[in-house]
């Protein structure tokens, strides 16, 4: 039983050097061991990416609908995960009797009646799964069958990472030829389809003799004896190796010398791309001084050439003090030692000081728990070169069950965590360009509904900007629909159409519940994953702001004509009532002074703003140089004027003002000016009117003929110009006291300041 066992394994590391395809190395990892534990069943659970499930990925014995879809619950139930999490063996003999844990229930309907469950870890210590074999019997496992699982999923385990990762997997390629080209104690040479010598190995010279340039060329025949030459066995084996895949030649054969060597080896067929027998790969060991050897010892050895031959890892046995028994070339090369080296020195001499306490520590735990244990650490080379690498340490047991040695499988890490920290380092970046850049970022899901329109979205990450563009709550996991209590079906099909399309868009677009603009720049990050990312700013204010400045441009434009309109008619005014050119320019720029003033109160208003009716006049007596104790103004204040009758009104309080000076109230000693003026929405509902009364009291009128502004331009303005231009209703009169002028015209309707007496 245990040399089929040894077979088995050596038949498996054969089959993994020939194939690539992880499926068919499971399957037949399967059959394998199903045929050397003779149940005729075996399967592979893989262990899910979530963690939560195992899947059948391989198996023989099993039907179609089983492998590659029925998958097994992690539950603290399931003997399948009691023993990846416990790292050691879960055997259960007879399931009808079972009630540690829960068996599935297509395994109960497919009859099997007892399993054995094995863990598959990765160098490095993560599980990937667990072989199982399935029993239809009530069954014991021995200790050897355990052992020899055991040994079969650490295997296992190597071969399924060496095909997880590429790079590893030429990296294992080129040392596996070199362990060949070294591997001195085997003859290893290639046969054509007509099983003439085309490659022969140089363990091939030191076992028959012969060398390279002898045997390339002649008959695979020449290497057996005449009896068997004369019995076809020669031309047997090969025809069973094409037939069958594989076809044992245990037997004498013979030196170039003529003695004998017996060679326990093997011979498998070559196939090109299409399937074809293209040669025959032939292997052979001498075992003529070995066949009365230790049969302990040879089961050894036959595993940890099995080991060494398929794996792509460092490989070494410990004692149980942790001295080195045998090392392959790939952890020499980890180490940066010959094996000559290796041999003669233990893991604490290659260990690096601070990591010899831990290192100890794992090999003592490895023996105590009967169960793998994994240590990242670093070793030194014989340089002085620092390196890190992964060893997952495996009691090795003899033919009593008792701890013999170690297992050591070691990776090198010195790549994986360089580029662990590549990665780091450019997360970090990431991650602070993310973190302190001004535009808001985000990282989105889109939805669909039940018909399959993109409807809704989900936010899977934000960055600082977000809040503050936003003002939003944290939004990480919520969707549009839950943050704003309605939907966005617009940002919903703008994200859908780059997932469909894979093109990015930039667009602008406001949200109306939020009240903001925003300039969106959205693109495709992961499509199988429905993601897609936004950057994007808040312009809100930026648009608010170019609106005001339209405004205010339009205003600047109406008002600029207005006053040159009204520039022009002053001007002609004043020329058509002037005497000569000084008197004109006299006039005309006291008359451009207070149209100046107007101008002023202007500028100092915003786009909503108005020009009060007691600014107006206030503005307007002080710059007239009226004596304060000599004028009343009485009204109420914050009389809103329209834009487009301040300066024509402004230019008739100037006339009123001008002539009060010259000849009136504020001109003579015993003069008095009182302005009143109310609000009166009563003679037309929809605008209310601002009623003025202007009397001077105290005055001396002067002499029949003077020149004042009684019959003169002012007059007109008053009685002709407001009328005409504003709408206003005015009189004008001179009594024996002085003058006295009411203007009636319409205002602003919504106020300003409250509207009060002051």
């Amino acid at each position: 039983m245990l040399l089929r066992q040894q077979k088995i394994l050596a038949d498996f590391g054969d089959f993994a050097l020939q194939s690539d395809d992880l499926d068919d190395i499971l399957t037949e990892a399967c059959r394998l061991v199903s045929e050397a534990m003779g149940t005729g069943r075996a399967k592979v659970l893989e262990i899910e990416e979530d963690g939560r499930k195992l899947l059948v990925r391989a198996g023989v014995g099993w039907a179609q609908d089983i492998v590659g879809r029925t998958r097994i619950s992690m539950n603290k139930h399931s003997s399948e995960s009691f023993s990846i999490n416990q790292r050691k063996p879960v055997i259960s003999t007879d399931i009808s009797r079972e009630d540690r844990f829960e068996v599935p229930g297509f395994m109960r309907e497919a009859g099997v009646r007892a399993l054995a469950n094995v863990p598959i870890f990765l160098p490095g210590g993560r599980a990937f799964g667990l072989l199982q074999v399935d029993a239809s019997e009530p069954r014991d496992f021995a200790q050897d069958d355990i052992q020899f699982l055991r040994t079969y999923a650490s295997i296992l385990g190597s071969v399924v990472d060496r095909l997880l990762k590429l790079s590893a997997l030429r990296a294992s390629e080129e040392r596996f030829r070199f362990t060949v080209a070294q591997a001195l104690d085997y003859a290893i040479f290639i046969t054509d389809n007509d099983d003439r010598i085309t490659d022969w190995l140089p363990g091939a010279a030191r076992v028959f003799g012969w060398t390279e340039e002898e045997a390339v060329g002649q008959p695979g025949a020449i290497l057996f004896t005449p009896e068997d030459r004369k019995a076809g066995v020669d031309v047997q084996e090969v025809v069973q190796a094409r037939e069958t895949g594989f076809a044992p030649d245990v037997r004498w054969h013979l030196r170039k010398d003529g003695s004998g060597v017996f060679i326990d080896g093997s011979v498998r067929p070559l196939r090109d791309g299409r399937g074809r027998v293209t040669g025959y790969l032939k292997i052979g060991q001498d075992v003529t001084q070995k066949r009365e050897a230790n049969i302990l010892l040879e089961e050894s050895e036959e595993r940890l050439e099995a080991i060494f031959a398929s794996a792509p890892v460092g490989l070494s046995e410990l004692d149980l003090g942790g001295r080195f028994l045998r090392a392959n070339s790939e952890l020499c090369r980890i180490l940066g030692r010959s094996r000559d080296e290796l041999l003669a020195t233990t893991v604490r001499q290659v260990t690096h000081p601070d990591d010899v306490q831990a290192s100890q520590e794992a090999l003592a735990q490895a023996i105590a728990n009967d169960q793998p244990v994994s240590i990242d650490k670093r070793y030194h080379r014989a340089n002085g070169e620092e390196i890190w690498a992964s060893s997952t340490l495996t009691v090795l047991r003899d033919r009593d069950g008792r701890p013999s040695s170690l297992l050591a499988v070691t990776a090198d890490l010195t790549a994986r965590r360089e580029a662990e920290r590549a990665l780091r380092d450019s997360e970090q970046r990431y991650r602070n360009l993310f973190e302190l850049m001004d535009e808001a970022y985000a990282v989105v899901e889109p939805l669909k509904d039940q018909h399959g329109a993109w409807s809704d979205f989900r936010y899977i990450e934000v960055n600082a900007a977000f809040l503050k563009h936003t003002s939003m709550p944290w939004p990480v996991g919520k969707t549009i629909t839950e943050l704003l209590e309605t939907p966005n079906p617009r940002w919903a099909q703008l994200y859908g159409q780059v997932l469909d399309s894979g093109q990015p868009i930039w667009v602008e677009e406001t949200e109306p519940r939020l009240g903001r603009t925003f300039n969106l720049n959205v693109f495709s990050l992961d499509r199988p994953r429905n993601r897609v990312a936004v950057l994007f700013t808040d312009i809100t204010e930026r648009r608010e702001s170019e609106e005001r400045q339209k405004v205010l441009i339009g205003e600047l434009h109406h008002r600029t004509r207005n006053l040159m309109t009204v520039v022009l008619a002053l001007s002609d005014m004043t020329a058509r009532s002037s005497t000569d050119l000084d008197h004109f320019r006299v006039r005309f720029q006291s008359r451009l002074e207070a149209l100046a003033r107007v101008q002023g109160l202007l500028s100092r208003l915003s786009d909503l703003d108005r020009v009060t009716f007691d600014e107006l006049i206030q503005n307007e007596l002080e710059a007239m140089g009226g004596d304060p104790d000599r004028i009343t103004l009485d009204g109420p204040s914050g009389i809103r004027l329209r834009s487009s009758t301040v300066q024509t009104l402004a230019m008739a309080l100037h006339e009123l003002a001008t002539n009060a000076v010259k000849y009136g109230a504020l001109g003579q000693a015993g003069g008095r000016l009182a302005v009143t003026w109310s609000l009166d929405a009563d003679d037309h509902a929809d605008t209310p009117w601002l009623h003025i009364d202007w009397r001077e009291t105290g005055i001396t009128l002067p002499a029949e003929g003077a020149s004042s502004c009684v019959k003169g331009q002012g007059r007109e303005l008053i009685e002709r110009a407001l009328p005409y231009q504003l709408k206003a209703r005015t009189t004008y009169s001179l009594t024996d006291d002085g003058v006295h002028c009411t203007i009636a015209l319409p205002v602003s309707a919504s106020p300003g300041k409250d509207q009060q007496h002051g």
